[in-house]
C-alpha cells in the first residue's frame, strides 16, 4: 500500500526491482533562494508499517514555506515499487504531473492518481487489474493507456478532468478475464478514443456531449453517432466506454479486427 503526497512536484511511479526492494523512492529539487530562504527547502516524510503480509508506505514531499524563495523550485520525485508485489497505489500533488508506468507484470489492486492542477496519466502494458482505477485533475490532461490486460472480475476505470482533455489508448487482443468498464468525462475539453480489440473482446462506446461534436473513425463498429458496438459484441469479455463532455468534442478511433463487415466513417 503506497499513499504518497506532494504539494508541488513532478512524480513518475515506475513498476521496477531495484537492488531487490519492495520500494525506493528518489527525491530531487532545483532552484534559487535568497540568503534569507529557508534552509529546508522540500521536506520529506516516510513511514512504513507491516502487518502480517501487508506493508503499508506513508510519504510526503513539501515545500518549505518558512521564508519565500526567489525563483521556481522544481522537485522530481522517482518512485519504484517491486512488480512482484500485490500493489495498491495513492498519489496525490496540488501542483505538478503525477505518472504511472508498468511495462512489466504486475497486479493492480488499487490505482488512485489525483491532481489539483496538472496532468495525470497511467501507461500500463500486460498487467493484471484487480480493482478500481481513478485518474482525476482539476486543471490538466488524463492520459489512459493499457495494452493486453487481465483482468480479476469485473473492474471500472474513471478517467475525469475538470479543465482539459482526456485520452485513451486501449488494445486487447486476450480475454480480459472479466468486463472493463471506463468512464471517460470533462467540463471543457476533449475527449480523445483509441481502441483496438480482436478475439472474443467486443466493445461498445456510448458518447455524450452537450456543446461539442462527436467525429468517428471505426472498423467493423455499428451503430450511431452515440453509440457504436463492435460487430461481436456482447463476446467473451468486453469494454464498455461512457463517454461525456460539457464543453468539446469527442474523437473515437475504434477497429475490431477480427470481423469481416463494413467500415464505418464519420
Amino acid at each position: 500500500n503506497l499513499n504518497f503526497q506532494a504539494n508541488t512536484a513532478q512524480v513518475t511511479i515506475v513498476t521496477q526491482n531495484i537492488n531487490n526492494q519492495n520500494i525506493l523512492i528518489k527525491t530531487s529539487a532545483d532552484g534559487s533562494r535568497s540568503i534569507f530562504g529557508s534552509t529546508n527547502p522540500i521536506e520529506v516524510t516516510f513511514t512504513n508499517q507491516t502487518a502480517g503480509n501487508e506493508l503499508t508506505i506513508n510519504s510526503s514531499v513539501t515545500e518549505g514555506n518558512e521564508f519565500p524563495t526567489t525563483g521556481t523550485l522544481h522537485v522530481t520525485c522517482a518512485i519504484y515499487v517491486n512488480p512482484a508485489l500485490k500493489l495498491n497505489i495513492n498519489v496525490t500533488t496540488q501542483a505538478g504531473s503525477i505518472s504511472l508506468i508498468s511495462e512489466k507484470s504486475a497486479t493492480f489492486h488499487s490505482i488512485n492518481l489525483q491532481a489539483n492542477a496538472g496532468e495525470v496519466q497511467a501507461n500500463l502494458q500486460n498487467v493484471t487489474i484487480a480493482g478500481d482505477v481513478s485518474l482525476i485533475t482539476k486543471a490538466g490532461t488524463v492520459n489512459f493507456g493499457v495494452r493486453q490486460a487481465t483482468l480479476q472480475g469485473n473492474q471500472t476505470v474513471t478517467l475525469h478532468s475538470n479543465a482539459g482533455s482526456v485520452g485513451m489508448d486501449i488494445a486487447q487482443a486476450k480475454t480480459l478475464q472479466g468486463n472493463l468498464n471506463v468512464n471517460a468525462a470533462t467540463e471543457l475539453g476533449s475527449v480523445n478514443v483509441a481502441l483496438q480489440i480482436d478475439g472474443d473482446v467486443g466493445a461498445k462506446i456510448i458518447s455524450q456531449t452537450n456543446l461539442g461534436s462527436i467525429h468517428l473513425d471505426v472498423q467493423h463498429f455499428s451503430g450511431n453517432q452515440s453509440s457504436i458496438q463492435s460487430d461481436n459484441y456482447p463476446a467473451g469479455s468486453s469494454i464498455e466506454v461512457n463517454i461525456r463532455t460539457n464543453l468539446g468534442s469527442i474523437n473515437i478511433n475504434a477497429v475490431y479486427q477480427s470481423s469481416n463487415g463494413p467500415s464505418v466513417k464519420n
